[in-house]
């Protein structure tokens, strides 16, 4: 029987894979441990949905798992379809090494500064398919340059819905979708200011009231903007040294989440590290939502989490005609998204006001 091997990202105990590949490359452990602390180091700084999404590993070998999608069924009982599941989707960046570079690795460190890189773009890919799905991946005018240059690629599974498509479509007067319009300013930036709070708060309100919703959400929250409006709510408002980002931050703030999850869900648990506004605060800004787009999340009730197969790993792969050895970082996972009711997209509009 293997042993059990902790996750110093996700703090469980699991089966560790075997080290397929590594044997063939003649490196130390400490070098091949070097990577590995410095692709951990890396996804760990730069992931954002998994810094606030409960994960919840499984076995290595895991294509799917249950959706653990929930139904109201007759007479308001909660149920799950047993049979339904969501697959796992595996992203893969790849580097390549000349054999000189690999003969003078424990001096030159060239494969620890790539690996650093890949692990960069592979969490940047994990965010864009947890926050936009399949349609960023498949090709289309939806499809992010990550995917459609190749930087970053799907080796197997197909990525469901994104955060941001929870909201049904077609849905008069959808109370998952608030419209943010922009400000009237002197200047020719574009500036949403109080709107975006007041937006904010729309959504706040829609999530606690639970009107027109399967149920009522009292969160913990999550508030996820794209960067030009992230940046936007960092600006004092006219005449006052307040900033929307200020008030924004108290309607995502809670001490129960980031020091009661864990120990109230076993298996399942966030990232550690502090945010932009303190520990308890989850207000992120990123690129890797559409542009003027936002969201708000609602992650009390097990709503949604984050179900990690084989966390980012680098693995050597094979020596090409040109004898370059390839090498690749990659991680399975998938989002399950429990309750589409618990999230609310914002849509900020562009331009100027007429």
């Amino acid at each position: 029987m293997e042993p059990l091997m902790k996750n110093t990202l996700t703090n469980v105990e699991t089966t560790p894979m075997t080290n397929k590949g590594r044997c063939h490359v003649p490196w130390s452990d400490e070098i091949w441990n070097r990577i590995d602390r410095a692709v951990h180091d890396e996804c760990k700084r730069t992931r954002v949905a998994a810094k606030f999404l409960p994960i919840v590993p499984v076995n290595h070998c895991q294509l799917t798992v249950p959706s653990d999608t929930i139904l109201v069924g007759r007479q308001q009982k909660l149920s799950v379809r047993e049979a339904d599941t969501v697959e796992l989707i595996e992203l893969v960046a790849e580097f390549c090494l000349t054999r000189q570079q690999v003969e003078c690795e424990d001096d030159l460190m060239t494969a620890v500064t790539l690996a650093t890189r890949a692990a960069n773009l592979l969490s940047q890919a994990e965010d864009i398919v947890l926050f936009q799905g399949r349609s960023a991946i498949e090709p289309g005018e939806n499809q992010h340059p990550i995917f459609r240059e190749r930087k970053v690629t799907v080796k197997s599974g197909r990525a469901g819905i994104g955060l941001l498509d929870a909201p049904p479509a077609d849905t008069p007067n959808n109370p998952q979708v608030v419209p943010v319009p922009v400000l009237d300013s002197p200047n020719l930036l574009q500036r949403w200011g109080e709107n975006t709070f007041g937006a904010v708060a729309r959504a706040y309100s829609a999530l606690q009231g639970g009107e027109r919703l399967a149920q009522a959400h009292y969160g913990p929250y999550a508030l996820v903007l794209h960067y030009e409006i992230y940046a936007d709510t960092f600006a004092p408002l006219p005449t006052t040294l307040i900033m929307p980002a200020d008030r924004v931050a108290r309607l995502v703030t809670d001490g129960f989440y980031s020091k009661g999850m864990h120990s109230c869900h076993k298996g399942m648990s966030a990232y550690d590290g502090g945010t932009q506004h303190g520990e308890d605060t989850h207000f992120y800004g990123t690129g890797t939502l559409r542009p003027n787009t936002g969201l708000l999340l609602s992650l009390g009730g097990n709503t949604a989490d984050l179900v990690v197969a084989i966390d980012a790993r680098t693995e050597f792969v094979t020596q090409d005609n040109d004898g370059d050895w390839l090498f690749r970082v990659f991680k399975r996972f998938a989002l399950r998204l429990k309750d589409r009711s618990a999230v609310v997209r914002l849509e900020f509009a562009s331009g100027r006001p007429t």
